[in-house]
């Protein structure tokens, strides 16, 4: 019998695997399952593709393109700013927002990339063709920031539980794009490292080493097995203390805020002085981004956890909601003393900033040498109001 000619098919098994993805994860996309879609012979895999990660390879590479070249579309068709900011409120409500499949994959993708070095060239690439666009319209700086904001609103997108409405995308990038922000021209004070003080119990000690597994490996693919051998203890020991691997996770979490309100906040409320509240809050960035575990751990459970049926997912959801709702009552404080800059209005912009904070992150963990999250964050902060 001869073999059915099918010149088509290795770009069928491409597209296959993105709507797998789209549907199963990268986790749980497989020869066999990708096969099935494509409506081709399980041999046509290895075929056409060396392993797995060849074809995750081209697929996320191809959904990145194309994304790009769309972003780059609705850029270059823009006459002027106003023209530039309707195109930037276009990609966020009618292509981010609107279509569940890329918004999945796009998290798969930043999760991916975030834990395994060998893929950040895809979204190196993609950032870099990003801002590229948008520096068409405005200064790199802006430019970096809307960027940012895109890419925080899109992890937000699958967490929050009021989506954001066009008048509000469109006041969160009216504000970031008016105006120049201020450079960025001072060097960031030496973060605080922290650390563990040396003999703490060893139920601090797995914390503190499954804080580091879930950030290099995320959630789903970090094993017991696994992090009791990184712990240094059997299995049976790490047992002993965190019967489950949800439990595990849920006491990483807790640390993590314990440790950063002790450090940072310690019992301050932002509607007594919003001005301090944001210092700290800027005090937080610059002490993670000496911290490229925390940051890593947080931006890959981020993303996995936009699946209802994580572990974390609630956590992430509450995390959000209590973050902005201090946002919101440290910019009252601030309109409250008249230190807002002329023509800033407080309404939307606790979300706009929680956005940024963590579009700023993914950015830095994938280019941690081209990105300064802290200057960022802070220069943005005092083009919204008189801040020291």
């Amino acid at each position: 019998m001869s073999r059915r000619h099918d010149p088509d098919r290795r770009d069928r098994i491409i597209d296959a695997c993105l709507d797998v993805i789209a549907s199963v994860g990268v986790t749980g996309a497989s020869h066999r399952r990708i096969a099935q879609a494509a409506d081709v012979p399980l041999g046509s895999m290895t075929y056409h593709f060396s392993g797995m990660d060849e074809l995750l390879r081209e697929a996320l590479t191809r959904f990145a393109h194309r994304v790009s070249d769309r972003f780059e579309e609705r850029l270059r068709t823009a006459r002027d700013r106003p023209q530039a900011v309707d195109a930037v409120v276009a990609v966020i409500a009618d292509d981010v927002f609107s279509s569940p499949p890329e918004l999945v994959l796009t998290h798969e993708l930043y999760t991916l990339a975030a834990r395994d070095p060998s893929f950040r060239d895809i979204t190196v690439e993609w950032m870099g063709r990003s801002r590229a666009a948008l520096e068409r319209h405005f200064d790199p700086l802006t430019a970096s920031v809307v960027d940012a904001l895109i890419e925080g609103l899109t992890i937000h997108s699958a967490l929050d539980s009021a989506p954001r409405g066009l008048a509000e995308i469109r006041e969160a990038v009216t504000r970031m794009t008016t105006g120049a922000l201020q450079p960025i021209d001072e060097p960031p004070p030496e973060a605080d490292t922290g650390g563990y003080v040396k003999g703490r119990r060893r139920r601090a000690e797995i914390v503190r080493t499954a804080l580091t597994v879930f950030g290099a490996v995320g959630y789903h693919r970090a094993t017991m097995a696994g992090l009791a051998a990184a712990c240094g203890v059997s299995r049976a020991g790490l047992l002993h203390h965190f019967p489950t691997k949800e439990a595990l996770l849920e006491a990483v979490l807790t640390e993590r805020d314990r440790v950063n309100g002790e450090l940072f906040f310690d019992g301050h409320d932002p509607a007594d002085d919003g001005a301090d509240y944001f210092h700290r809050l800027t005090r937080v960035v610059e002490h993670n981004q000496a911290q490229p575990g925390i940051v890593s751990l947080f931006a890959v459970l981020s993303t996995e956890a936009c699946d209802p049926a994580h572990p974390a997912h609630a956590y992430f959801r509450r995390r959000y909601a209590d973050l902005r709702h201090d946002v919101s009552r440290a910019l009252a404080d601030l309109e409250r003393r008249g230190l807002l800059r002329p023509g800033v209005t407080i309404e939307g912009l606790e979300f706009e900033l929680v956005a940024l904070m963590d579009g700023l992150q993914v950015q830095w963990l994938l280019a941690p040498g081209e990105v300064d999250m802290a200057a960022r964050l802070r220069s943005r902060l005092r083009a919204i109001a008189d801040l020291p």
